[in-house]
C-alpha cells in the first residue's frame, strides 16, 4: 500500500473510532495499515507514557507526516474537533490520490510509446548497418537513462526534502510556469493543493493568514508559493482581504480571474472555505483536462519523431547505395 493509500486508510479510521469515543491512545494502537503500524504504537506510547498530544508525536515522524497534518490536527485537538480533521484529512489525500492516478494513468502510453522509441530508433540503425551492436546498446541507453535519473532524483528529493532546503532558484520556479502546456499543468495542481489546503485550514479554525502559509506549504512551484507568502504578509500588514492582497501579485494577466471572483463572492457572504473548495475542485477538473491533453499530444510527438527519423534513415540509407552505384563503373 503506498502511502496515500494507507494515510486515507489511517485518517478514516480514526475518524471512526474517534467518533465511538475510543480514546487517541487506544485508536493509535489499533492494527493500521502496514507503514503506519510501527509509527502509530509509538505515537500511542508517547502519548501515555509523556501525556502528549497526537500532534506532537506526529512531528517526531517528519518523514511520514507533514507540517499541514501536524498543524491542522493540533488544531482539531484546541477546538475538540479532531473527529472533522480526521474526515477532512481523509478527503484531502482521497483527491491527491485520485490525481496522481490519473497523472499515471495519463502518462502511461506515452512512456510506453517513449520505451518503443528509446529501442526501435537505435534498432533501425542497427539493421541499416550504421550502428553496431555496442553503438545500439550506448544509443538505446543515452535514450534511457535521463527520464530514469529524473525520477531517481524526484523520488531521492520527495524521501528526504524534510532535511534540506532544496527549492530551485525562484527565476527558475517562474520560468517553469511560462513552458507552453506543462507551465499551465503547473500552476493548476499547485492552485488545486492551495485552496485546498485553505479550505481545510479555515474550516479547522485557523486564521486567514496561517491557513495561507499552510496552503503556500502545499505548493510545489517555489515562485507559486511565493506569492501567496506574499499575499500572507500583506493581508497581516495592510489588514485587508485575500482578494485584494492576492491581486496585487498574481501575473496581470490573470486579474480578474476565476478564483479572484469566487474567493471575492465568498468573502461577501461569509463562506470562503465554500468558495475555496470550489475554486479547488475546479483547478483540479481543469487540470485533469490538461493532462488529458498531454496524454493525448505526447504520443503524436513521438509517432512523428519515429517516422521522420525512419523517412531521413531510409532515404539516407538509399542515397548511399545509388551513389555507390553510380561510382562503381567509374571506377
Amino acid at each position: 500500500m503506498n502511502q496515500l493509500s494507507s494515510k486515507v486508510q489511517f485518517y478514516r479510521s480514526m475518524a471512526m473510532m474517534y467518533d465511538a469515543g475510543l480514546p487517541l491512545s487506544k485508536a493509535l494502537a489499533q492494527r493500521h495499515p502496514h507503514p503506519l503500524r510501527k509509527i502509530c504504537r509509538g505515537m500511542s506510547e508517547g502519548i501515555d507514557k509523556n501525556g502528549s498530544t497526537m500532534s506532537e508525536q506526529m512531528r517526531s515522524y517528519p518523514w511520514f507526516f507533514t507540517n499541514l497534518e501536524c498543524r491542522l490536527v493540533k488544531a482539531g485537538e484546541l477546538t475538540g474537533g479532531l473527529d472533522v480533521i480526521f474526515k477532512s484529512l481523509a478527503e484531502w489525500f482521497e483527491t491527491r490520490k485520485k490525481l496522481n492516478s490519473r497523472i499515471i494513468s495519463g502518462m502511461a502510453y506515452p512512456a510506453l510509446l517513449f520505451h518503443f522509441a528509446a529501442f526501435a530508433i537505435p534498432f533501425i540503425s542497427f539493421l541499416l548497418g550504421k550502428a553496431s551492436i555496442a553503438g545500439t546498446i550506448l544509443q538505446i541507453a543515452i535514450f534511457l537513462c535521463p527520464p530514469y535519473l529524473f525520477l531517481l532524483s524526484y523520488l531521492v528529493f520527495t524521501k528526504f526534502k524534510h532535511l534540506f532546503n532544496m527549492d530551485p532558484p525562484l527565476f527558475l520556479s517562474r520560468m517553469a510556469l511560462n513552458v507552453p502546456v506543462f507551465g499551465k499543468l503547473f500552476r493548476k495542481m499547485d492552485y488545486a493543493r492551495f485552496f485546498g489546503v485553505f479550505s481545510l485550514a479555515l474550516d479547522a479554525g485557523l486564521n486567514i493568514k496561517d491557513s495561507i502559509n499552510l496552503g503556500a506549504d502545499a505548493c510545489r512551484n517555489r515562485y507559486i508559493r511565493y506569492i501567496f507568502l506574499q499575499t500572507a504578509g500583506k493581508i497581516d500588514e495592510e489588514n485587508c482581504t485575500f482578494t485584494e492582497a492576492f491581486s496585487s501579485f498574481i501575473p496581470p494577466g490573470e486579474n480578474g480571474s476565476m478564483e479572484i471572483s469566487m474567493i471575492e463572492t465568498g468573502e461577501q457572504s461569509g463562506k470562503i472555505p465554500d468558495a475555496a473548495r470550489h475554486v479547488a475542485s475546479v483547478y483540479q477538473f481543469e487540470a485533469e483536462e490538461t493532462l488529458n491533453l498531454v496524454a493525448n499530444l505526447v504520443p503524436k510527438i513521438v509517432y512523428i519523431i519515429i517516422v521522420i527519423y525512419m523517412a531521413f534513415t531510409i532515404l539516407s540509407f538509399w542515397s548511399q547505395l545509388w551513389g555507390q552505384q553510380n561510382i562503381g563503373p567509374l571506377n
